[in-house]
């Protein structure tokens, strides 16, 4: 099973959702960056990586929408929203991996059933 391949790898206590972020996050910064795949991937250029792009999507509205309970679009929807309207000014310096998190969940969050 794929979330359970996530576990083992990311040996963290993240959520499936988080997870499936979190790959779909390296995924697109390695293309962007233009960075060689084949440590993670074991081989494949680009674009054959980047056809894993819809189904991690895919994988990852199903995580949000009907896997997991603990995982509810509510809460991470609230989560970016209430990170959008935050006063960044009066902020000390945020988490560039929470900034990081909530841009890439933001494909999932503000996609259209």
């Amino acid at each position: 099973c794929y979330i359970d391949r996530l576990h083992a790898l990311h040996a963290t206590n993240l959520t499936n959702f988080e997870c499936c972020v979190y790959d779909l996050r390296i995924l697109l910064s390695r293309f962007s960056s233009r960075i060689s795949f084949s440590v993670d991937a074991n081989g494949g250029g680009p674009s054959h990586n980047m056809l894993y792009l819809p189904f991690l999507v895919q994988l990852g509205l199903y995580i949000l929408d009907d896997y997991d309970t603990t995982s509810s679009r509510a809460m991470y929807e609230k989560a970016l929203c209430s990170f959008i309207v935050s006063d960044m000014s009066n902020t000390s310096n945020p988490s560039y991996e929470l900034i990081y998190f909530l841009m890439t969940s933001s494909i999932f969050l503000l996609s259209y059933d």
